[in-house]
């Protein structure tokens, strides 16, 4: 039979299996990785309980009115209510950790009141004629002295926020493309309204100023055949950072020319704390790396940027609440805008 070539070696029977069994067994040991999330949490601006139902919201004054006081009041509880909604607290408050939050409010409002000559056409005569209308361009500026004050009564903190508003500037006034007439008093928002919304900004900076910030990162452990690296993994992804440490170490120890095991031991590092480490082997793995998404080069920013506003603690760099003591009762100046806040 011609065009037929038969095959010069021949398969022993189970051979198959065996080779199969092999295939699995390598499957086995080295796993295929998973991702796991490293997470930060950093020092907030001022010191504070970590949980925000520690946070209790005492007395506000304004100068111009009870009303603003109670407003700016009750939208702080409401903010503390939603971040303690996104965080639920675990346990009883600690003894001695809860903290007051009270304030002083200063609303300033300015209108600029006049009239302005306008060319418009009559419909009816069809002719253009100069039209005289009333303009308005109204300012405030509000302001929130926030004070925190521990159980004992004795002043942590103080944070001054500020906020304005131009009636120029506002796009209900003058259209989303700028295009409308500048200072319609029909278009320009009440005083409440904007106090209202300014409040609002004063208070989700200060939010922003004792929440933690939080720093959250995917990161994807390799596969491995190396016995104590796929230890590693495993424990690992089941949350057992101090326990994968120890194995990741002695894996990259003994295969120092293998990426996969130096960047799991990065990885591990970084989820242990151990930020100095866990740089140095993700600055050595992007160095010698071309890919330019690797994901080492990504985390040399995010490990400097974490470790560079934590404070150290001997070796280690670990996550604090608290700010340093030459901070405390420093006067904090949040940035100046209207309405929604720009930082979750």
């Amino acid at each position: 039979m011609s065009g037929i070539v038969k095959p010069a070696w021949k398969v022993r029977p189970g051979a198959a299996a065996v080779s199969l069994a092999w295939v699995l067994l390598a499957t086995g040991l080295a796993g295929c990785g998973g991702v796991v999330t490293v997470r930060h949490v950093l020092p907030a601006d001022l010191p504070g309980p970590a949980r925000a139902d520690a946070l209790h919201v005492g007395a506000f004054t304004a100068a111009q009115g009870a009303p603003y006081a109670e407003r700016a009041a009750k939208l702080l509880l409401g903010r503390l209510e939603e971040l303690g909604k996104s965080r639920p607290p675990t346990g009883e408050i600690p003894a001695g950790q809860a903290v007051t939050v009270s304030g002083e409010v200063y609303v300033q409002t300015h209108d600029a009141r006049g009239t302005r000559i306008v060319r418009r056409r009559d419909p009816e005569t069809e002719r253009y004629a100069d039209v005289e209308l009333p303009t308005l361009v109204r300012t405030a500026t509000v302001r929130v002295d926030f004070t925190l004050t521990g159980a004992d009564g004795r002043r942590l903190a103080g944070a001054e926020t500020r906020a304005q508003y131009d009636s120029l500037d506002d796009p209900r006034v003058r259209g989303e493309l700028g295009l409308a007439r500048p200072a319609d008093p029909a278009k320009v928002p009440p005083v409440e309204q904007i106090a209202d919304e300014l409040l609002a900004g004063c208070v989700d900076t200060f939010v922003r100023m004792v929440r933690p910030p939080v720093v959250t990162a995917p990161m994807k452990l390799r596969g491995t055949l190396n016995a104590d690296g796929g230890r590693a993994v495993k424990e690992a992804l089941e949350g057992n950072y101090e326990a994968a440490l120890p194995l990741a170490r002695a894996a990259a120890a003994a295969e120092p020319k293998n990426a996969d095991l130096l960047l799991n031991l990065a990885i591990i590092e970084e989820l242990c704390g151990e930020l100095d480490s866990a740089l140095g082997h993700y600055t050595q793995l992007a160095n010698a790396s071309t890919d330019p998404n690797h994901p080492a080069r990504s985390a040399v920013q995010r490990v400097r940027r974490v470790r560079d506003r934590l404070p150290p603690v001997g070796n280690r760099v670990e996550a604090s609440t608290q700010v340093s003591s030459a901070d405390r009762g420093r006067r904090l100046v949040g940035p100046s805008h209207m309405g929604k806040g720009d930082v979750r």
